[in-house]
């Protein structure tokens, strides 16, 4: 959405076909959609990218190191934590922090 406008415009897609995802706006003012439920085997999945409204494009990161759907997302300024979920077996309880600057979760 433009808030100047007040109008919507429709984005390019994802790499990755992705539900039940986090999704979240980073320090860096990016828009990144984290884990879900997709892809080409329709599996709860790890990986992550980002929307860089510079380029006009998608583009994956480092995946996180445990596949997550169901999950909740927030931007910190250290970086973007992914929080619970379902990992495809059991509900998780564990946090997984994005560094964006080194493309790393920890």
């Amino acid at each position: 959405m433009d808030l100047g406008s007040k109008t919507w415009s429709k984005m390019p897609k994802m790499n990755m076909k992705r539900d039940e995802l986090a999704a979240c706006l980073g320090p860096d003012g990016r828009i990144y959609a984290i884990g879900g439920y997709g892809g080409g085997d329709n599996a709860c999945l790890a990986s992550a990218e980002r929307f860089d409204k510079s380029t006009g494009k998608w583009e994956l990161i480092s995946p996180m190191r445990e596949p997550r759907r169901a999950l909740s997302a927030v931007a910190l300024p250290d970086g973007i934590y992914a929080i619970g979920g379902y990992n495809g077996s059991a509900y998780i309880d564990t946090v997984e922090k994005y560094d964006f600057i080194t493309n790393q979760w920890i």
